[in-house]
């Protein structure tokens, strides 16, 4: 609507209006919001029943959304604005914990912390939610293509040599050092090879349990990325050699 010179008092007045209605938004939206996001945990069954895809790689919905947010409000009010991201993600990974502790079946929490310890190089955390993750929802080809995402991050990291590189390459804490990998790989009985040969197996399995068509041209470059660091694959591309099921 448009206002001419004589109308300034009806201007005036939309205007308080409109900061009243934000201001109300500000102090009870959360609430409403959160009754519909935070709605039942089947809101992913009726997200498939709808549109019969599987979800899209990387994206909550209804219910997982509504969990995702309440964290990070959470975060929100702990650290405030201008926190930097270690910080933010080192605290966050925290809140995720204590989620989990009380709700150990909550998928989305695990997928959360997966990525959030992901970020702050802490590998054998983030590998131990993406295992949860496909223990909960097996069919679920976020779960999959999750792990298989830790596994190749494993396996990119464990062929790193310069501790310098870490950083420059990678942006990992600077408290990750090509020790600190070593000993990490020795923790989960991994190589560089073995970690690259699971991820290609996880990826793989994504495919299997369904996948989101606009999620295609995504998982085939994971594919093409880690078996170009598997020496087993042949000049011509093909699938390297099978090694032990994924779920061992």
């Amino acid at each position: 609507m448009t206002y001419s010179w004589q109308n300034h008092d009806r201007w005036l007045r939309d205007r308080q209006r409109e900061a009243a209605l934000h201001n109300r938004h500000q102090r009870y939206g959360y609430a409403a919001r959160d009754r519909l996001m935070m709605g039942p945990p089947a809101a992913m069954d009726v997200f498939r029943k709808l549109l019969r895809r599987p979800p899209r790689l990387g994206r909550l919905y209804g219910y997982e959304k509504g969990l995702a947010a309440a964290v990070n409000r959470e975060l929100e009010v702990a650290l405030g604005y201008g926190a930097d991201p270690f910080t933010a993600w080192r605290h966050k990974s925290g809140l995720l914990r204590q989620r989990i502790e009380r709700h150990p079946d909550e998928w989305a929490y695990h997928y959360i912390l997966c990525f959030t310890a992901l970020e702050l190089a802490e590998l054998a955390e983030s590998l131990g939610a993406a295992t949860h993750m496909v223990e909960l929802r097996p069919a679920d080809p976020r779960s999959t293509n999750s792990l298989g995402t830790v596994y190749a991050f494993i396996a990119m990291v464990a062929a790193v040599n310069d501790d310098e590189l870490y950083n420059l390459l990678l942006n990992l804490p600077v408290s990750f050092t090509t020790q600190a990998c070593a000993q990490l790989l020795v923790d989960l009985g991994l190589t560089a090879e073995s970690a690259a040969q699971k991820a290609y197996q996880w990826f793989t399995r994504t495919s299997e349990v369904g996948l989101h068509p606009s999620d295609q041209d995504a998982l085939q470059m994971s594919l093409a990325s880690v078996r170009s660091w598997l020496p087993d694959a042949g000049s011509d591309g093909g699938e390297p050699a099978a090694g032990a099921d994924p779920g061992e």
